[in-house]
């Protein structure tokens, strides 16, 4: 990892896991790595999380940041890995694919994952201002789709409050862009048609309800060009 927010980044991976095994105890483990502008983990849940659920998991996630917990590295051997996650099958699978006979864990309070690092030294590094979960998505196992379909549960973080609210601003642009795009392709034929089903009389040369449609037509694109600008600059 480059820098500094992508150990956050990391670790609050890990801080995620973590609260949603406090919340839901029955919970499977998959993986959780950092990511562009985030994080993510994969959980075999007991229910189907609703966007609502979000809210909950991250002010647990919130509780465990003020514990300000360190993130301890560990050197363990296969088999002692294998005693810690017997209840973990995902887990297990991993274990087994690895080469040598130990393998990394990292603990933080009483979670503990399978991994590498590198990590934050102390969730004291981060700030609960500076991230958000953001959606819920169904992964399969290892992108396999003959393996279980997991639920993803997707985060950002930035190294300042800012710099979240700015990408939270463009996300939210982007959508918007692309709900109007979606909008006029939509009526597109009905502004361009729209005349015959108001009984327009095409074939003369001059058609009032043509024109006010015509002149729709172009308000939609004109507004349409000024929302790609903004997002452009």
């Amino acid at each position: 990892m480059e820098n500094n927010i992508d150990k956050i980044r990391h670790s609050l991976a890990h801080v995620l896991a973590s609260a949603v095994l406090e919340i839901y105890s029955k919970t499977k483990l998959g993986m959780g790595p950092a990511v562009e502008n985030g994080f993510y983990y994969d959980f075999d849940l007991p229910k189907s999380l609703e966007p609502s659920d979000l809210e909950k998991i991250e002010e647990k996630m919130k509780g465990i940041i003020s514990k300000n917990q360190k993130f301890i590295k560990k050197d363990v051997t296969k088999l002692a890995a294998k005693k810690l996650f017997k209840d973990q099958p995902y887990k297990l699978e991993l274990i087994k694919e690895l080469p040598g006979k130990n393998v990394s864990i990292y603990a933080n309070g009483d979670f503990t994952d399978l991994c590498k690092g590198p990590h934050i030294k102390n969730t004291s590094e981060i700030k609960p201002n500076t991230f958000k979960l953001t959606k819920i998505a169904g992964a399969y196992w290892k992108g396999d789709e003959k393996r279980p379909m997991l639920q993803r549960i997707y985060g950002v973080a930035f190294k300042t409050k800012k710099g979240l609210d700015e990408y939270l601003k463009k996300q939210a642009e982007s959508v918007s862009l692309a709900d109007i795009v979606k909008t006029v392709e939509r009526v597109k034929p009905s502004l361009r048609n729209c005349t015959k089903r108001l009984g327009c009389d095409c074939s003369q040369k001059k058609c009032a309800k043509k024109d006010i449609w015509a002149h729709v037509e172009r308000r939609v694109w004109d507004a349409l060009d000024k929302v790609t600008l903004q997002q452009m600059m």
